[in-house]
């Protein structure tokens, strides 16, 4: 399988209405996707066609528009929201450039909005380039001419990488991760710093609801800045190859306590084509998907579609945000589940108020106009917004098990739309079984159609400084990559395996602990991912000794060098991101390190 890497495609402004928006289109593996610097995901605002192309190069696209969602409740009983849906009316609908003020001031200015009005796109190898030519530079063993013949040029997302605000005009000190390898605090790529980032390739931005009209949603800002990452990893392995990974990191820079508060997504999916799609929520493995209704999907003004080759798209919920202290180590609703429904990482490990949430509510509503009620239809208000994240229609009528999921006389409530049998413990009906048990939208009799489609992660209190983190992936699966199982179960098994490759909470700024030199050894560290042993392979045999480090400078495990090939058992590590290094003759190499279990 070759691995697709190239990026960008193309990098471009969009005039509209007066404002530029930025806008990107990447690639990676089995994916083109769009962004836009105004939070619109997977959509091509350039055209306004779907953002998403899976595979890369079919010109067959899966998602229409994608965003992210937060939603709370201040003091006063008043609902904020940014969310925006299609940006129809302004092309900075909720979401502007650049951070926010910090000290409770949820304020911009424009020389920072123009500055951050951009994507970063980071690639590991230009990482590794970066760290070589470092090393050798202060090694008077190295000659960077050797190394380098054709000189050395560092990126211009290094130079520009957003690691620090100005505090002078009121920002925060921190901003974008990085690794300070001079070691004094202050980022500098022309001294050897560099980003820090999760994956093969990352897509940086910064963005906040404070500094824009809510044309959308026609709420109230909450005062947040939004810092998304997307990436991926170079792999041959299936289930990474088709998956795109995505973190927010959200920050309520306001002096307002939300309480009730949750963050989600809104999915409007094209999957081939738009009009014969059916949805449905994995309880067990906190995601939402969408497949083929048909047995063929055909061409559209979208693309060519699917044909019998059809394929499945899911957005998984790693972790949402921590839930509320306690005091305690709460307890998972089974043994048998490591994660379920609300219930993401940290629940009966021993640790107390660690715990992260899942996905809490899923709901699928309706374009307007196509004959559904309308209260299933687009929200227009801040409580519509609010109250679709927390499972209850634009009427109040909450949503309920079976049908279509909206019934004024059904008393039946759930928390997920369409979950089929994978809710076996009935978390989404409170712990009651459903009379209709297998609710799919073919038992409901549903006529395929477009869908679009939200998930919430939550409640939990949004303090004043507060930072959550919000991690999912987007997986596609289609009936080709194994023949002898039907799709879907093919994109629960990818689920399952990406599990643990999610970025996590990276530290703002990584101390670099160097010793001597990066390239005085060759080194390779195989296999990456590793899941109960790796191997440490150097190109000669050498006398020395090794260790393994988390990105907080922990070390995890440390030994002798066994020759030139050592072989090292990770049953024990929790999954994440880790360094290798060995050290020999006074010579230092370090290589990173996926551990999945």
């Amino acid at each position: 399988m070759k691995i697709i890497y190239s990026l960008i495609l193309f990098l471009s402004s969009q005039v509209l209405l007066g404002q530029a928006i930025a806008t990107g289109q990447f690639g990676s593996n089995n994916f083109t996707w769009n962004q836009n610097s105004n939070g619109l995901m997977f959509y091509n605002s350039g055209d306004g066609m779907p953002g998403l192309e899976a595979p890369t190069g079919s010109n067959i696209h899966a998602i229409f528009s994608h965003s992210l969602w937060v939603a709370g409740v201040d003091s006063e009983g008043v609902i904020h929201v940014a969310a925006p849906m299609y940006c129809s009316s302004e092309p900075f609908c909720e979401y502007g450039t650049g951070p926010l003020m910090a000290a409770g001031v949820p304020e911009t200015n424009s020389e920072t909005e123009a500055a951050f009005n951009r994507f970063w796109v980071i690639r590991q190898s230009d990482v590794d380039d970066h760290m070589a030519y470092f090393e050798c530079l202060n090694d008077n063993g190295c000659d960077v001419n050797i190394l380098f013949p054709d000189g050395y040029i560092i990126p211009e997302d290094f130079i520009t990488w957003p690691a620090q605000g100005d505090v002078d005009a009121g920002y925060a000190e921190y901003l974008a991760p990085f690794v300070d390898w001079n070691d004094n605090g202050i980022y500098d790529a022309q001294n050897g710093d560099y980003p820090l980032v999760c994956g093969n390739l990352t897509t940086y931005i910064v963005n906040n609801d404070a500094s824009v009209d809510h044309s959308d949603s026609q709420g109230l800002p909450l005062g947040i800045e939004v810092h998304t990452t997307v990436y991926t990893f170079d792999s041959q392995e299936d289930y990474l190859f088709n998956t795109l990974f995505v973190q927010h990191k959200i920050i309520n820079r306001s002096s307002n306590t939300y309480d009730d508060t949750y963050v989600g997504t809104f999915t409007d999916f094209d999957l081939g084509n738009p009009n014969d799609d059916y949805i449905g929520t994995d309880v067990q493995r906190s995601m939402l998907y969408v497949y083929n209704g048909n047995e063929t999907d055909g061409p559209s003004s979208s693309g060519p579609g699917y044909g019998s080759d059809l394929g499945v798209l899911g957005i998984k919920y790693f972790d949402g945000p921590s839930k509320d202290a306690n005091g305690q180590d709460d307890q998972p609703l089974s043994p048998e589940y490591d994660t379920y429904g609300n219930q993401a990482s940290g629940w009966g490990d021993d640790v107390v108020d660690n715990e992260r949430l899942g996905l809490a509510y899923a709901l699928a509503f309706n374009n307007p106009g196509g004959g559904f009620p309308p209260s299933t239809t687009d929200p227009a208000s801040p409580v519509e917004f609010y109250n679709y994240m927390t499972g209850v229609w634009k009427d109040g009528i909450f949503l309920t098990h079976g049908g279509n999921g909206y019934s004024p006389f059904n008393e039946f409530t759930t928390r997920y739309m369409y979950p089929g049998l994978t809710d076996p413990l009935n978390e989404g009906t409170d712990g009651e079984t459903p009379i209709e048990e297998n609710w799919t939208e073919e038992t409901a009799g549903n006529p395929p159609g477009d869908r679009r489609m939200m998930g919430s992660s939550g409640p939990f209190t949004f303090a004043p400084g507060a930072v959550q983190y919000f991690d999912y992936a987007v997986i596609f699966a289609r009936d080709s990559h194994v023949p002898e199982e039907e799709p879907l179960e093919t994109l629960r098994t990818y689920a399952d395996q990406v599990v643990g490759m999610q970025c996590g909470i990276l530290p703002e700024v990584v101390v670099s602990n160097r010793d001597v030199i990066f390239d005085g050894i060759v080194l390779n560290v195989f296999p990456n991912p590793a899941q109960d042993r790796f191997v440490i392979e150097t190109g000669s045999t050498l006398e020395g000794r090794y260790s393994v480090t988390d990105l907080l400078g922990r070390t995890i495990l440390q030994g002798n060098l066994q020759g030139n090939r050592t072989e090292i058992s990770s049953t024990h590590f929790a999954e994440g991101i880790y360094l290798v290094r060995i050290e020999s003759e006074g010579k230092v190499a370090v290589k990173k390190l996926v551990v999945k279990n």
